[in-house]
């Protein structure tokens, strides 16, 4: 039982720090551009490279989606028992 245990806590704490780092980005910028923090002037200097910056973290948000199978399969054993 504790050994079951274990390994669903590994699972969820390996999805949850997918999860984290994947999306992470996306909400950073969101929050940068919301919050008004940094000047208007940042964002018009910095267009170019911040486009590219927020592209590749929407890529990376949908990305999480595209690896959720793959984390869900390594981390369960029977999944490989059962369809060998």
């Amino acid at each position: 039982m504790q050994l079951k245990r274990r390994r669903l806590h590994r699972m969820l704490l390996g999805l949850t720090l997918a999860f984290a780092l994947c999306w992470l980005p996306i909400h950073i910028l969101e929050i940068l551009n919301c919050s008004k923090l940094l000047p208007q002037a940042f964002f018009e200097e910095h267009y170019y490279s911040l486009t590219t910056v927020r592209t590749i973290a929407h890529a990376l948000s949908y990305f999480n989606s595209c690896l959720n199978p793959f984390l869900y399969a390594l981390f369960n054993r029977i999944f490989f028992t059962k369809s060998s």
